[in-house]
């Protein structure tokens, strides 16, 4: 079993450079957006030099479309200029974009130096922070380019997020609307008091995720669960071209494919309804009659999930319990209908 090294404190970002002394790094990278280094990369840095560590940073644009081939040679080649060694460390200071890009710069770079997590957005505290996936899209898919490389550790301090606007925070909860649905259906009672519930809701989050993970590093079976709602939410963000955000195309992606699979008598626990009201409940939208089903269909056929002419679901069954069900990519089409 692999277990991952998580840190959940407040105010721990003030105390990044502390972490990494037992590391002794000679150099260290920090890779953030422009929106969280303005807010939290002085600090960070400070934090580090502090500790007598000699500090490189990059800052990439928000969004989802800096996730991309550019900013990962750019990187490589700057860590390169910068004579950063196996020794040394790189810090994704960010949301999942962020997170993303460098876990997969850190996998390649040298064949692999050691990364740190920092997430600083609640989607990345419960969910993209953890588990090792890295990649960068390509113009014909998410995450089409990708490596698994874990992080040293992941560092949370939830006191960042009261700096989130609202929508950016809503996204996360997505997330955790999905834990609920396919292992601890209690999770959708807390979700809706994630105002008074914060530091719960981060530490059952990552708790779900890091056992899952765990016992299926590689996603070969059960950590394939974590993909509920992602095959249709990954095609809606790319169909999109990013303009739709991660959060609300998963929590789309989670209604289209739960009432589908019941529609097609694929399951006999309709699970639809509750997702839509808890994440109606959470200020999510769901509007569904302006989609392009065609197209959308295009995008899943190139996702990394597809195995010749099927692709896994995953069907609730009950309250928090959910089954892996390969399926033809004709079963995917008339799922979107």
């Amino acid at each position: 079993m692999m277990e991952e090294r998580i840190i959940i404190e407040r105010g721990s970002l003030n105390r990044l450079g502390s972490y990494l002394k037992e590391y002794n790094p000679k150099k260290v990278g920090i890779v953030t957006d422009s929106n969280v280094g303005r807010l939290y990369l002085a600090g960070a840095v400070k934090a580090l030099e502090e500790n007598g560590f000699s500090v490189f940073t990059h800052v990439i644009e928000p969004g989802d479309l800096s996730k991309n081939i550019d900013n990962y040679n750019l990187i490589l080649c700057e860590l390169s200029k910068e004579g950063f060694t196996r020794k040394d460390i790189l810090i994704a200071l960010g949301g999942g974009v962020t997170g993303d890009l460098t876990g997969f710069v850190a996998g390649c770079f040298m064949r692999g130096i050691p990364y740190v997590q920092v997430p600083t957005t609640l989607l990345s505290m419960v969910d993209s922070s953890i588990g090792g996936k890295t990649g960068i899209n390509l113009k014909t898919g998410k995450n089409l380019a990708g490596l698994f490389h874990f992080p040293l550790f992941t560092l949370m301090d939830p006191s960042v997020l009261k700096t989130l606007p609202e929508n950016t925070y809503r996204e996360g909860l997505s997330e955790v609307v999905k834990y609920g649905i396919i292992k601890e259906h209690e999770m959708l009672k807390l979700v809706k008091d994630y105002k008074e519930k914060e530091d719960e809701i981060i530490k059952r989050s990552a708790s779900i995720k890091t056992l899952i993970v765990s016992r299926d590093a590689f996603e070969k079976d059960e950590r394939m669960l974590l993909n509920f709602g992602h095959t249709v939410g990954h095609a809606l963000e790319a169909l999109s071209g990013y303009s739709i955000s991660h959060g609300d195309s998963v929590a789309l992606g989670m209604v289209i494919e739960a009432e589908g699979l019941y529609n097609l008598g694929l399951t006999d626990y309709n699970a639809g309804p509750l997702i839509r009201d808890t994440l109606r409940t959470l200020g999510f939208s769901l509007k569904t009659d302006t989609l392009d089903k065609k197209s959308l269909y295009k995008f899943i056929e190139s996702d990394k999930k597809r195995a010749g002419d099927g692709i896994t679901l995953i069907v609730p069954q009950s309250p928090g319990v959910c089954r892996l069900e390969k399926v033809t990519m004709d079963t995917v089409k008339k799922l979107l209908v």
